[in-house]
């Protein structure tokens, strides 16, 4: 995480990339528990309906 809170999130399993840009934080929130939590999430239901594995 970077300056304030920015971040380049990167996951070869999943092969996605985020990032988040923000405006200087102090103590900005960690954006790794919020990606895992609420973006990645989004992703795995968007998958299943696109992708049929067999």
């Amino acid at each position: 995480m970077g300056d304030g809170g920015n971040i380049i999130y990167v996951s070869p399993e999943r092969n996605m990339v985020v990032a988040i840009a923000s405006v200087f934080l102090p103590r900005a929130k960690d954006r790794i528990e919020f990606i895992k939590n609420y973006v990645e999430p989004i992703f795995e239901k968007q998958e299943s309906l696109f992708f049929v594995q067999g």
